[in-house]
């Protein structure tokens, strides 16, 4: 795959500016991007979704990373199903991968802020100029990230740990609808932090994106990866209403199941459509037998 042929015929990224942005950050340290060595702290930001747990077993499993995850309770109604799976998944870890575990630290940190956050969330599926781009939460990733840096600092001064690299898990799909979820954007935090902090070590990779280390690569491959690996991904969270089960209607469900299908992988997620699927065929059977 040509990867800047494809950033070329993708709406929402700016390959010019990535390019700028590359021969910047390689004239202030020699590198665009480079995979840590094993056993080198890093920053994950952690969901609790399908896409953040596969990755956080991959940076542990395939890189033999230390992974110290960040989970953000940022005032979505779902959180309760979300920090659950966070917490299956970090005692499942804990026991696969004990050399390269470390416990999710948990943060209060709403995006957008609980006085003004209605209306922004309200509309955040709004098309941005009729384009594919929704309008989604201004700058989300950009604030993701500056809390995942703030944890880093803290934990260069309350455990002498120094961590430069934060990971994302935004993946290609994510980038075709959401401006701040593609690789130009994640180039430009990049950029933002290093000037910022006047620290040029710090970087941001989002892994499925990452063309420098190999990949560009949507759901279905951590899918495929995820389920090789016995990783329980019905345990994971995708679904953006406040059931407990996924209702299999919203777009963050429409993308987990069509992400399955293309990986070749059956869904064990329990879809709240399928139970209402199943009731209607009982009933319908049922009036067929009385008839």
């Amino acid at each position: 795959m040509n990867i800047i042929n494809e950033l070329k015929k993708r709406d929402l990224e700016e390959p010019d500016l990535i390019k700028l942005i590359e021969k910047y950050l390689k004239a202030k340290r020699g590198i665009v991007i480079t995979l840590p060595k094993p056993n080198t702290p890093v920053i994950l930001l952690l969901s609790g979704g399908l896409d953040s747990t596969v990755v956080w077993a991959y940076l542990m499993d395939v890189f033999k990373l230390q992974v110290y995850p960040v989970f953000l309770r940022r005032g979505q109604k779902r959180v309760r199903f979300e920090e659950e799976s966070v917490d299956y998944f970090s005692n499942y870890n804990k026991r696969k991968y004990p050399k390269y575990w470390h416990e999710p630290k948990k943060m209060d940190a709403y995006i957008p802020p609980m006085e003004i956050r209605f209306p922004i969330t309200k509309y955040s599926h709004i098309r941005v100029n009729r384009s594919s781009q929704m309008r989604g939460i201004p700058v989300y990733s950009n604030m993701l990230i500056s809390y995942a840096v703030q944890y880093a600092y803290f934990l260069q001064i309350t455990r002498d740990l120094k961590i430069r690299t934060v990971f994302a898990s935004f993946m290609l799909s994510d980038g075709t609808v959401m401006k701040d979820e593609t690789l130009t954007a994640i180039r430009a935090v990049n950029l933002t932090v290093c000037s910022l902090t006047n620290d040029y070590h710090w970087q941001i990779i989002s892994l499925p994106l990452e063309k420098n280390l190999g990949f560009f690569k949507d759901k279905d491959y951590f899918i495929k990866w995820g389920h090789e690996n016995g990783i329980p991904l019905e345990k994971t969270r995708s679904c953006l209403k406040w059931d407990k089960d996924h209702c299999g209607n919203c777009l963050s469900c429409f993308v987990r199941k069509k992400s399955f299908l293309k990986a070749g992988v059956p869904d064990p997620t329990f879809y709240l459509t399928e139970k209402v699927s199943f009731k209607s065929k009982i009933k319908k059977k049922f009036v067929t037998l009385i008839k």
